[in-house]
């Protein structure tokens, strides 16, 4: 068969396949039924529900299994792999070798319950079992995939048991988590930093001393602008700010100004005013210094 058999064949079918394959065990009808209902916390937004029952039409009527004729050999082993991990942690209910406490993470990952209050709450129940296997599934570049057991929810679910628990050993892995890639899936790492609180923000301050720059340094002050203004963050920011000399249009530049907001040094403020307006601003981060400026004098 021809891809140009197939109507408008582009990357979203291609994921279209994956996500049937692996979710719905290759199956349009049980994936269509899946979508027809909005509340369901598997969904993929991107994918349109009218395109999977054309691609589904055009499956039946062709009588083959697109996946076997369009997928190309890594994507069909990716597949696999997914398939493989699904048939691991249903095979754990069953598998006497396997932890009460590995059992319970099944729970969490394979849940399709939008707020699992009840899994999460007994995974922090065993706090000390439980901790080096939540850290390692945010470790692991496999569960933020959609096509992974769970979505690829279960490292938000994680980080929200993580914070609950308020064990330091999770502050590393959390940061490490935030990748740039997913809002949401960064919001739950940040907050879950931010929870932590003055330990939180003494770990993220140790980050902004590290040298040399990097992604890292705009990840912790993204989050340190979660807390309260404050003048120790301030007055590392501010020092970072002189000494890196960055451009304005750096998007580090922006949080570390932002950041400087807790200065609370009458000199200092003035010192940061006049380096500042020596960079060519651009209109809005001309108002952020006004805010800035504004809120000294509250």
């Amino acid at each position: 068969m021809s891809t140009d058999q197939i109507p408008l064949l582009d990357e979203e079918d291609i994921l279209i396949l994956m996500n049937r394959d692996v979710h719905f065990g290759g199956n349009f009808k049980i994936m269509i039924n899946y979508y027809e209902d909005e509340d369901h916390i598997g969904i993929n937004e991107e994918f349109k529900l009218d395109r999977l029952k054309e691609l589904a039409l055009i499956e039946e009527h062709l009588q083959e299994n697109l996946s076997d004729t369009l997928l190309s050999e890594p994507n069909q082993q990716k597949i696999k792999v997914m398939q493989q991990l699904y048939a691991h942690f249903r095979d754990s209910y069953e598998n006497d070798n396997i932890t009460h406490v590995a059992r319970l993470l099944s729970d969490l990952i394979l849940t399709e319950n939008e707020n699992p209050t009840h899994e999460m709450k007994a995974l922090v129940e065993k706090k000390e079992e439980s901790i080096p296997l939540l850290i390692k599934l945010i470790e692991s570049d496999t569960f933020f995939d959609h096509l992974s057991p769970g979505y690829g929810r279960a490292p938000e679910l994680a980080a929200r048991c993580l914070e609950i628990m308020q064990d330091r050993v999770a502050l590393k892995p959390l940061f490490t988590a935030i990748r740039g890639k997913n809002f949401f899936q960064d919001e739950a790492f940040s907050r879950a930093i931010t929870s932590f609180g003055n330990d939180g923000k003494e770990f993220l301050i140790s980050i902004l001393k590290s040298r040399p720059l990097s992604y890292d340094h705009e990840k912790a002050l993204i989050t340190l602008l979660r807390f309260t203004p404050n003048n120790k963050t301030a007055l590392e920011a501010f020092s970072l700010l002189k000494e890196s000399n960055l451009s304005a249009q750096s998007s580090l530049f922006n949080y570390l100004l932002l950041a400087c907001e807790g200065l609370k040094e009458p000199s200092l403020r003035e010192e940061l005013i006049n380096h500042v307006s020596l960079k060519k601003l651009s209109s809005l981060q001309k108002e952020d210094l006004d805010h800035i400026i504004k809120s000294w004098k509250n």
